[in-house]
């Protein structure tokens, strides 16, 4: 399934929207851990693992949207400094960074502040 659904934290008619990413052109899989790896002075290296956290993930998601959408997605962006985010694995506490548009074509930059389900 390639549905998600952009919505205001509180309630909002005006404050939804639902539509299809085009997947070839969407980032919302990749994961990554805090790690960081420090050089020592006898050759090695000293890793620091700070483990996995959700508001470290980036959302970058590609799609075909219509004048509808493409207002109800500005609103969201001007009016809420929080969103939520539906996707296939899991709901989202996130920011909407920016969207650049060209013609219908969409892409949208979410930053993830946490999981909530």
């Amino acid at each position: 399934m390639n549905t998600i659904i952009l919505s205001a934290p509180v309630s909002d008619i005006d404050g939804v929207l639902q539509f299809k990413f085009d997947t070839s052109k969407t980032e919302i899989y990749s994961l990554e851990r805090r790690v960081a790896r420090r050089a020592t002075l006898d050759g090695s290296s000293v890793f620091e693992d700070y483990g996995f956290s959700h508001t470290d993930r980036t959302f970058v998601i590609g799609a075909r949207l219509n004048g509808t959408q493409l207002d109800a997605l500005t609103y969201l962006l001007e009016t809420y400094p929080s969103i939520v985010v539906s996707i296939v694995d899991g709901l989202y506490l996130a920011a909407l960074q920016d969207t650049k548009v060209k013609g219908s074509d969409a892409t949208i930059r979410i930053l993830i502040k946490e999981k909530l389900a």
